[in-house]
């Protein structure tokens, strides 16, 4: 069984519809599976979900974090002991972009994007930030683009960094990781945080090659809702929660991707190389002691 969680805001609006419209023509769901879409904001209107029957829609009181609406998809994918697909609302499907992912449930899986990966077709260029006028009529073109990777790559890529856009948390990982940590504000270092736990319990994480979809990308915060002051303070919020949680060594690493401040341990840049990153992180975490996630990140957390 599978729950796919989705969430729309009003700054993004509209790629909730053809992130929707390009989910349910391009996935084939079994009979037990679950979609929910979240409405962070009281901004969706309903009645575009009435050719999407299987879409259980949720409202949030007050708007809540990006953690916080996906631990709410974690929480219902516990109860029903199902494998968790958290989607951004600004994406475009693919055919087939779930087989490789489904086949993988002992890892924290993603499908590839152009944000890995740069194409042009006609007049169609593939980058890392697009708008969805740059996508319009040209569709075609991409559904091209995405075969066409898809014929040339194959298998699972480890990396210890991607931001959760498209993510499948695997039942055997979230009974071990638990749930996200909500402490790091609006958006950003929550993904990270969960990643580096991950690791610490054993568990890869990576891509899977043969699955190529579309990402906007920002459409909800940086490139949509926020002024350049507000995405300033809320990744200098997020950013001193990890240091404070992680240190500086991992917050240079997972953060900001600086990956030459290994230069210096070759046993450390052989390891990254290899995608062995459980020792990496051991050795930058170093003796901190106080690197333990709170109660809160346990999804079967005990009662006070």
């Amino acid at each position: 069984m599978n729950i796919f969680g989705m969430v729309t805001t009003r700054s993004s609006t509209t790629y909730t519809s053809y992130a929707l419209e390009s989910f349910f023509r391009h996935t084939c769901l079994e009979d037990s599976d679950r979609f929910l879409l979240i409405d962070n904001d009281g901004s969706f209107a309903k009645r575009e979900l009435d050719k999407y029957p299987a879409v259980e829609f949720l409202v949030n009181d007050i708007p809540r974090s990006f953690a916080e609406n996906m631990n709410t998809a974690l929480r219902e994918a516990e109860a029903c002991d199902a494998e968790l697909y958290f989607l951004n609302n600004d994406l475009i499907f693919t055919p087939n972009w779930l087989t490789p992912l489904a086949s993988m449930n002992d890892r924290i899986v993603l499908p590839s994007s152009n944000v890995e990966f740069k194409y042009r077709a006609g007049d169609l260029e593939i980058n890392p930030t697009m708008d969805l006028a740059e996508y319009l009529g040209k569709e075609s073109l991409f559904q091209a683009i995405s075969q066409a990777h898809c014929r040339a790559h194959n298998g699972f890529k480890s990396y210890y960094r991607p931001a959760y856009f498209c993510v499948k948390i695997p039942a055997l990982v979230y009974k071990s990781v638990g749930l996200l940590d909500e402490g790091f504000g609006a958006g950003g270092a929550e993904d990270m945080d969960y990643s580096i736990r991950a690791i610490l319990q054993g568990f890869e994480i990576g891509y899977a090659l043969d699955s190529f979809i579309l990402h906007f990308q920002g459409k909800s915060t940086w490139r949509g809702a926020e002024t350049e002051s507000e995405t300033r303070n809320r990744n200098d919020r997020y950013i001193a929660a990890f240091r404070d949680k992680w240190g500086e060594a991992l917050t240079r690493l997972f953060i900001f991707g600086d990956e030459q401040m290994l230069d210096s341990r070759e046993e450390l840049v052989n390891a990254m190389r290899d995608g062995h990153y459980h020792p990496v992180v051991e050795a930058l975490l170093g003796k901190r002691v106080n690197h333990q996630s709170p109660v809160k990140d346990s999804i079967s957390a005990p009662q006070p």
